[in-house]
């Protein structure tokens, strides 16, 4: 079977928070949610590398997503570092925006759990949506993605995406979550389109390896 990688990503063993550093830490909590100053930067620094050629009009987004179900509409995040406190709103889709931060010596603190949260990033461009992407937008996302959690990655995990080709390559899946019911997807240039693979009916694989395509090709999901 094809290596994949899901942007739903699983919480870090004991062993790999031992190693992470620096870590965000969200105090009062006897497991709290973690994740490195460093993984921030790096996402912004893989967007910012290569979003002239992949997606010139796109915004880089930080998704919270609930891992147990619970309610989020309470959650406090902001950014601190010595004295200087930034707040990170979220917005009506639960993600946030990340001001550009000089330096990975920042800390992140949200008032839940480990295991309660995950962030990761997302990518839009103007007139997209979760239902109706641009394959570039996608393209982006998985470099920013992977840019962000790789390190953190078991190194046999990091050397099969390597292998693969990377975000580049056609032997891996790389796969997005929906809030919604999924029932089929296609990408398309307008001229020519091929159908999504599913995983369930929250999940379908990216298809960003279809050299084929464009970057302004659109990847549709049903219902809309």
């Amino acid at each position: 079977s094809l290596p994949a990688i899901a942007q739903q990503h699983p919480a870090p063993t004991a062993n790999q928070e031992e190693v992470v550093e620096p870590e965000i830490v969200v105090t009062g909590f006897a497991k709290p949610y973690k994740l490195t100053g460093k993984q921030l930067v790096r996402a912004q620094t893989a967007f910012n590398a290569k979003r002239g050629q992949l997606a010139p009009q796109s915004q880089l987004y930080f998704q919270i997503t609930s891992q147990e179900g619970g309610d989020i509409s309470d959650l406090d995040l902001y950014l601190k570092r010595g004295d200087e406190v930034l707040s990170l709103p979220l917005d009506g889709q639960s993600r946030f925006v990340l001001p550009p931060l000089n330096g990975n010596d920042w800390t992140l603190f949200a008032n839940r759990n480990r295991k309660a949260i995950a962030i990761t990033p997302t990518i839009l461009s103007p007139g997209t949506s979760e239902r109706n992407r641009m394959l570039g937008d996608l393209r982006l996302q998985c470099e920013t993605y992977w840019a962000m959690s790789s390190p953190e990655t078991a190194i046999v995990v990091r050397a099969m995406f390597s292998a693969a080709g990377g975000c580049k390559g056609t032997k891996f899946g790389y796969y997005i979550s929906t809030q919604a019911v999924i029932t089929s997807g296609i990408v398309s240039d307008g001229s020519a389109s091929t159908p999504l693979r599913l995983w369930g009916d929250h999940r379908y694989q990216a298809p960003i390896g279809i050299k084929a395509m464009p970057n302004t090709a659109r990847v549709t999901l049903s219902p809309p």
